[in-house]
């Protein structure tokens, strides 16, 4: 089998543009990758790391401050927060007019707004004060408010002459905190220092979910409209994934850095229009090279079909291990990938997935979204061996694979296209998260009681249209022999 496996290869790669191709898919592979990464360091001297350095200080920097999530942890957090922050500004702040124009409570003032603690009559009170306070110095208000909440925040006035590093400033807040939100970090402690006595109570009467407390849902950005379409059993699947839930901190940035690749879509993209261009091949070139009906009258023809299909399952895979393989001593390069058992959360740099992306582990965040991209992977191979195979053409089946690629990125809200291959590439995290919209679509399914990710189901999808597509292919070159 295996020799008749190499002689499909040769078909293939004999053509040296197909080599050039797959060179130039892992070179864009790898520049991709440099396009993943934005964690760029400043320290208080100005000086800013290269991107390897900037990774090790982030890394280091959670080690050192590993520990079990908790009220005095959340605490000791913010008082080393502030004191080095405190440290770096004692002498650029203007604390004389900070009181002049805020009052001598604006620390104070500053978290009450932050977390819109202040009924609106009162903000607009203390809005009106401030606005006053600068006028009688000559000054723009340093000071921004919502119209729609009580949120409001205060922001520094500095003495005049002095140099202000903002890089430092945000570098400091995105190690400490979340890179994607200032308000981030809160909720992110609050989710798992909370979720042991924050249980989402809900109950069904006639057929109907009926919530009474959303728990921790209300520390997320949980979407209400699934709460529609959810069961009882999804309530308490929910209860227990947060239950279980690992309270320990460490450094979990190359594993977000690994879910962040995974996430970037143009990496994969050329694989897929790789692999469409290679299998294409699979049956046109015989019918090109009019060598089918030596193989048709072969008695070697099963074990030709099988060596065919067995090839596209061989690219397949092969092209998937070499991404993974490239990704994998790419994170290597910088940092160990450990830590794999804690939640897939961010403190800091990373991928920003606080909220119900918290539900799982690294792992599993991780092994999920590596089997969506192996069955994109697949089933663009499929697609390209089954048109090969009924088109008899290269060209038209390259064409028509390729569309069925990029025509779902323009039917947005479609549910039929929950499975398709580019969302399975563009979106693999869509199929996990509890607070978007993914085409009318719950992440979990209750099937009679027994509960299934929708992405395990979108695989099995792919499984059994892989299994007719390829039988079909096979019935289809045995008919006609003689």
């Amino acid at each position: 089998m295996w020799k008749f496996i190499q002689f499909e290869l040769k078909k293939i790669f004999k053509h040296r543009l197909n080599i050039l191709l797959c060179i130039l898919t892992i070179g864009l592979n790898f520049f991709f990758l440099a396009q993943t990464m934005d964690i760029q360091i400043t320290d208080q001297s100005g000086k800013t790391y290269n991107e390897k350095e900037s990774i090790e200080i982030a890394n280091s920097f959670y080690k050192e401050h590993a520990g079990i999530v908790n009220d005095d942890y959340v605490l000791e957090m913010n008082k080393e927060y502030q004191k080095q922050y405190d440290a770096y500004m004692k002498d650029k702040i203007d604390f004389d007019m900070m009181v002049n124009i805020f009052g001598k409570n604006y620390e104070e003032m500053r978290v009450l707004g932050e977390n819109a603690l202040l009924t609106r009559e009162e903000m607009f009170t203390y809005v009106e004060q401030v606005k006053n306070n600068c006028r009688r110095y000559g000054i723009d208000i340093p000071m921004t408010w919502s119209d729609e909440n009580s949120h409001f925040r205060i922001y520094n006035i500095y003495k005049q002459n002095v140099e202000i590093l903002p890089n430092f400033e945000k570098s400091l807040e995105n190690l400490f905190y979340s890179y994607s939100s200032s308000n981030n970090e809160q909720m992110f402690f609050e989710i798992l220092n909370n979720s042991k006595d924050m249980k989402i109570e809900a109950y069904e009467k006639d057929g109907k979910l009926i919530v009474t407390d959303m728990g921790f849902l209300k520390l997320t950005s949980f979407n209400p409209e699934y709460l529609d379409r959810m069961t009882i059993n999804h309530i308490q699947w929910l209860n227990d994934k947060y239950e279980k839930m690992d309270l320990t901190i460490d450094s979990t940035l190359s594993s977000n850095m690994f879910i962040r690749i995974l996430e970037f879509y143009p990496i994969y993209v050329v694989y897929l229009i790789l692999i469409v261009v290679l299998c294409s091949n699979i049956f046109s070139i015989d019918y090109e090279n009019k060598t089918n009906q030596i193989i048709v009258c072969s008695n070697k023809n099963k074990t030709v079909l099988k060596a065919k299909i067995l090839t596209m399952l061989l690219i397949v895979s092969t092209l998937f291990l070499i991404t993974f393989l490239i990704v994998v001593l790419y994170i290597a390069h910088f940092i160990p990938i450990e830590n794999l058992h804690l939640q897939a959360i961010d403190l800091g740099f990373g991928l920003g997935s606080n909220g119900t992306n918290a539900l799982y582990s690294c792992f599993e965040f991780i092994a999920y979204q590596l089997c969506m991209l192996y069955f994109a992977h697949l089933s663009i191979g499929v697609i390209s061996v089954g048109l090969s195979c009924f088109t008899k053409s290269k060209f038209v089946s390259g064409i028509i694979t390729l569309l069925s690629i990029f025509i779902p990125m323009f039917c947005q809200g479609q549910k039929w296209i929950s499975i398709s291959p580019f969302v399975m590439i563009n979106s693999p995290h869509a199929y996990f998260k509890w607070d978007m919209w993914m085409n009318d679509v719950l992440p979990i399914q209750d099937i009679g009681g027994f509960m299934i990710h929708t992405f395990i189901i979108v695989c099995l999808i792919w499984a059994l249209l892989s299994v007719t597509i390829l039988t079909a292919c096979y019935l289809k070159e045995r008919k006609h022999i003689v």
